[in-house]
């Protein structure tokens, strides 16, 4: 149970969850076993097995701040050696710290209560100053004294504006909820619509923009495709309740324009939708694009489908400040154009069956051969795949021509 759990655990495993139960449940047995014969009696009576008991103490404090060090000097770009040499690097330090700290702290040959109380005291002193240091300060005085690398990392993963009325009461709560940006202006285009999942509350900037000269409302609920009859796999039933509200709410209101805005390669590529007469993600976005299209086509409502950005392997945000506390060159992560069209091409066929208008903003990304997460200095992603507000306010523009048309 517990050898398996290191194998069979990922990223992916969902943890603090009942998962953990498998690992506490076999260590629960080896303690509880009295037999003193057998394979597992003599395997942990082992001088091995003894040794890494006995230095099990300072193993624990020092494998966190080295996994941290290990993540932060080598971020993705993990291997076999750079894993094996900070495991190594754990237990050479476990060993260093229980052999001149720990034996000699029991041993009153070597030390007093009064010197582990001045040792202490000492320590803890200074433990306080630094937090308090660290507090007042923050730790880019280390790395950023003048603040301009951390101004830039801050105002890449800024959540954006009204996140918490027009994103967080949707997705808490399971219901719709209608986030109002303006309702009274005198606009000839009637009211638009953004309706979306995490995609679209990172364009919610864009629309902040647009609030100035239309009426507008957001409906945004994380992970779930904004679509009619989509099915959204491993039990997000949230998205067809908000859904199901958001169609009635639709009866009584009419939006002149309605921005469709979701993360549509990734639920194609990993799987992640279906619909009641296929399994198959690109045909069920094909048949709920045209559903969802026919439905709005007897409202005469100007319905855009906004495509996703490029997707990247790392974040360029975390990259930045990375490189800027490691006083490396700064990264500017890009994917190719080929990489690009296979993330989007099964949604790109969705929408061309469908006959959807589609906003697609691939120029603004990318050139003939690569999309890029950076423009000069503008970090244009928060993680990932959703993009930032920078990002989000430059396309505001863009998205203003598609509503001009209708």
């Amino acid at each position: 149970m517990i050898f398996g759990t290191v194998f069979s655990f990922d990223s992916n495993t969902a943890f603090p969850s009942y998962n953990a139960l498998i690992p506490v449940c076999g260590t629960a047995l080896i303690i509880l076993d009295s037999s003193s014969r057998g394979f597992l009696f003599k395997l942990l009576c082992s001088k091995l097995f003894v040794y890494i008991g006995l230095i099990s103490y300072s193993l624990y404090l020092w494998h966190w701040p080295l996994l941290v060090a290990h993540k932060w000097i080598f971020g993705d770009d993990v291997n076999i050696f750079t894993t094996f040499s900070t495991i190594l690097m754990t237990f050479l330090f476990a060993h260093l710290s229980f052999r001149f700290i720990e034996t000699p702290f029991r041993n009153k040959q070597y030390i007093t209560d009064k010197q582990i109380l001045v040792f202490s005291a000492s320590g803890f002193s200074f433990l306080i100053l630094g937090c308090l240091a660290l507090l007042l300060t923050g730790n880019r005085t280390i790395y950023d004294p003048d603040g301009k690398f951390t101004a830039v990392y801050e105002e890449a993963v800024e959540p954006e504006p009204y996140r918490d009325k027009c994103f967080d009461t949707v997705t808490s709560s399971g219901s719709l909820d209608v986030c109002t940006l303006s309702s009274n202006l005198q606009s000839s285009k009637g009211k638009i619509l953004l309706w979306g999942d995490s995609h679209g509350s990172a364009l919610i900037p864009a629309f902040n923009i647009l609030a100035k000269s239309h009426n507008v409302d957001i409906v945004n609920n994380s992970g779930c495709p904004p679509l009619f009859s989509i099915i959204r796999n491993a039990s997000k039933s949230k998205c067809n309740k908000v859904n199901a509200e958001l169609e009635k709410h639709l009866k009584s209101n009419h939006y002149h324009s309605i921005f469709l805005v979701g993360a549509w390669n990734n639920y194609i590529n990993w799987n992640m939708i279906s619909t009641i007469e296929s399994d198959e993600p690109a045909k069920s976005m094909e048949l709920a694009i045209s559903q969802t299209l026919n439905y709005f086509k007897q409202q005469n409502t100007n319905l855009i489908f906004v495509a996703q950005p490029p997707r990247f392997k790392k974040s360029q945000a975390i990259e930045y400040i990375r490189a800027a506390a490691l006083h490396y060159d700064i990264p500017r992560l890009n994917i190719s154009i080929e990489e690009f069209n296979k993330q989007r091409k099964e949604a790109n066929n969705a929408v061309k069956k469908s006959g959807i208008r589609s906003a697609d903003f691939t120029d603004f990304f990318c050139n003939a051969d690569l999309c890029f997460a950076m423009q000069k200095d503008i970090i244009m992603y928060k993680d990932t795949h959703h993009i930032s507000n920078n990002a989000a306010r430059l396309l505001a523009e863009r998205l203003e021509e598609f509503i001009n048309e209708h």
